[in-house]
C-alpha cells in the first residue's frame, strides 16, 4: 500500500519507471545483438539503478530487493566481470517484466511480495560466475564473523552479510526511515569515521561517498527542497533523494548560490521535456474545436458584410483582423494536435520482444525489421493498434514463417523476417506487415472454412481469391489443426478486422 502523503510522489515515479523500463528492454534485447557494447551496458545499469533507488525511496521493497539483485548483474557487466549471455537476458528480461507487474500492483493499492523463484535465479547467476570473475584479492576475505555480520543478522539482512560498506548503506538508506536499523547506520557511520575498525579497507570508498553525498544535496537543494521544507527540517539524521543516496542533513546549514554548481547539460535537456495529463489536452483540444467553430462563424460573417457593403476602411480593418484570426486559429489548432502526436517507435519497439519470445517458444529464428519508425500518430489511435498488430504478428511468426530446416530445403536463409512498416501518403498513415514466409494458402484456408460449415461449396464456387481469404477475419477461424501456446483458437484476426 502507498501511503497517501506518497502518492503524488508515486505518480510520477510511475511514469518514469515505465520510461525506464521501456528503455531496460530495448537495451537488453540490443544487448543480446551486440553483447559487449558498453553504451548499451552502462544504459541498462543506470536505468536499473534509477527504479531501484525510487522504489526504495517509496518503500516499494519487491521492486527493490528484485532490481538490486539485477543491478548486481548489470554491474558486474558493465565492468567487465561477467560476459553477457542470452540466458542472463532471459532472466533480466523476467526481472523487468516482474517489475512491471509489481508496478501495476502497486497502482491499485495492494501489496506485492518478491518473487522468490526469480530471486534465486538472479542469485544463481551471480553466484554461478563468482569463481571466475571474482576480483583480485576477493580470496582474501575472512570467514570470520565481524561485527557488521552479526547486526545484519539481528535485523534480518542475512543477504547484506560480506557485502562491500557502501553497497550496505546504500540498500539501508533505501529503506523507509521506520524500517531502516539505525544501530547498524551508526555502526557504519563510525567505521567509516575511523572510530572502529572492520575487516575491509574503508578507505578508498570514503572519498567516494563523500563526494556523492555532497553532489546529492546540492541536486536536492537545487531541484527538489520547498520553502516548507527549509523552514521545517526533518529531525530524522538521514534522508533519501529518488536515486537513493545518502543526504547528511544539519540544523543550520546554509548553503550560498555562489555555492551550487551547474546542473549537467543532460539534465537541462531533460527539464525541457513537460509532462501533462492527457484529460488536460482533451480539454484544450475542446476549447480549441469551440474556438474553430467561431472562427467558420466569423469569417462567414465577415464575408457576407464585405459583399453586401461598399468597401470602405472598417470592412478593410474587418477583412484583414478576421484573416489573422484565421491564421493564428489554424496554427493553434495543428499545435494542439501535434501534442497528441506520437512516434509510432513506441509502439513497434514492444514488438521486438514479443518476437524474440515467440520465436523460442515455436522454435523458429526470426527476426524482427521495423521501417518508418519516425511517423507520427494520434496517441490514442497507436494506442488502439497495439493488440490487433500484436495478433497479426503472432500469425505471422506461427503460420507464414517455416521452421529452420524448412526454410533450409527450400533454400531460403534459415532466420525468417517480419517486416513492420509505417509511412506517411497523403494525409494518411499506413501500416504495414509482412512476412518471408510460406504465405496464405488459399486452397486450404476454403478447405478448412468448408470443414467447419462457414461456408457451403456452392458459395465457394463463386467466391474470389481476396474473398476466400477475407475468411480468416470470421471469428473462430483457424488453419490450425492442433491448438498451440500460441495460435489455434481461432481468436485474433477478427479483433484485427473490428479494430
Amino acid at each position: 500500500m502507498i501511503p497517501n502523503e506518497l502518492r503524488e510522489l508515486f505518480d510520477e515515479f510511475l511514469v518514469e519507471a515505465r520510461e525506464h523500463l521501456e528503455n531496460l528492454e530495448n537495451k537488453l534485447l540490443e544487448l543480446e545483438k551486440d553483447p559487449d557494447n558498453p553504451e548499451l551496458l552502462n544504459a541498462a545499469f543506470r536505468s536499473m539503478h534509477t527504479l531501484k533507488g525510487g522504489a526504495g525511496f517509496l518503500g516499494l521493497t519487491a521492486i527493490v530487493e528484485t532490481a538490486h539483485k539485477a543491478e548486481d548483474i548489470l554491474g558486474k557487466l558493465k565492468e567487465g566481470k561477467m560476459r553477457f549471455y542470452p540466458e542472463i537476458g532471459d532472466v533480466l528480461l523476467k526481472a523487468v517484466d516482474f517489475i512491471k507487474e509489481a508496478l501495476r500492483f502497486y497502482e491499485d493499492g495492494e501489496s506485492v511480495e518478491p518473487d522468490l523463484y526469480l530471486i534465486e535465479e538472479l542469485k544463481s547467476i551471480l553466484e554461478g560466475k563468482k569463481s571466475e570473475v571474482k576480483a583480485e584479492g576477493s580470496n582474501a576475505e575472512s570467514s570470520k564473523e565481524t561485527t557488521l555480520d552479526k547486526l545484519l543478522k539481528k535485523y534480518n539482512l542475512h543477504h547484506l552479510i560480506g557485502k562491500p560498506v557502501e553497497e550496505i548503506l546504500e540498500e539501508l538508506v533505501l529503506l523507509p526511515p521506520s524500517k531502516r536499523p539505525q544501530e547498524i547506520v551508526d555502526y557504519i557511520d563510525k567505521i567509516l569515521s575511523g572510530e572502529i575498525v572492520e575487516e575491509e579497507d574503508t578507505s578508498s570508498i570514503l572519498p567516494i561517498l563523500e563526494e556523492e553525498a555532497a553532489e546529492r544535496m546540492l541536486e536536492m537543494i537545487e531541484k527538489e527542497i520547498t520553502p516548507e521544507a527549509q523552514n521545517n527540517p526533518p529531525d530524522t539524521k538521514k534522508e533519501v533523494s529518488q536515486e537513493g543516496q545518502t543526504i547528511e542533513k544539519s540544523e543550520n546549514t546554509e548553503i550560498k548560490p555562489q555555492e551550487q554548481r551547474k546542473a549537467p547539460a543532460k539534465k537541462e535537456e531533460e527539464e525541457r521535456v513537460l509532462r501533462i495529463d492527457v484529460q488536460k489536452i482533451e480539454d484544450l483540444m475542446k476549447l480549441v474545436g469551440e474556438l474553430v467553430l467561431d472562427r467558420n462563424r466569423l469569417m462567414r460573417v465577415v464575408g457576407e458584410i464585405t459583399q453586401n457593403m461598399q468597401p470602405n476602411k472598417y470592412t478593410e480593418e474587418l477583412e484583414s483582423v478576421a484573416s489573422s484570426i484565421d491564421k493564428i486559429v489554424g496554427d493553434l489548432q495543428l499545435a494542439v494536435m501535434k501534442t497528441r502526436m506520437q512516434p509510432v517507435k513506441r509502439l513497434f519497439q514492444k514488438f521486438t520482444r514479443v518476437v524474440r519470445d515467440l520465436s523460442k517458444v515455436v522454435g523458429k529464428e526470426v527476426e524482427l525489421i521495423i521501417i518508418g519508425e519516425d511517423t507520427e500518430m494520434d496517441k490514442s489511435i497507436l494506442e488502439k493498434l497495439e493488440e490487433p498488430l500484436v495478433h497479426i504478428i503472432r500469425n505471422a511468426l506461427d503460420h507464414g514463417i517455416e521452421p529452420p530446416e524448412e526454410r533450409k530445403i527450400l533454400g531460403k536463409p534459415r532466420v525468417g523476417k517480419i517486416i513492420l512498416k509505417a509511412y506517411y501518403q497523403g494525409d494518411r498513415v499506413y501500416i504495414e506487415i509482412e512476412d518471408d514466409g510460406r504465405g496464405i494458402d488459399p486452397q486450404k484456408v476454403a478447405q478448412k472454412a468448408l470443414e467447419k460449415g462457414l461456408i457451403t461449396k456452392e458459395q465457394l464456387e463463386k467466391m474470389t481469391e481476396k474473398e476466400i481469404l477475407q475468411l480468416v477475419f470470421i471469428p473462430g477461424f483457424s488453419t490450425k489443426d492442433q491448438v498451440s501456446e500460441i495460435s489455434g483458437r481461432g481468436v485474433g484476426m477478427d479483433a484485427v478486422m473490428n479494430t
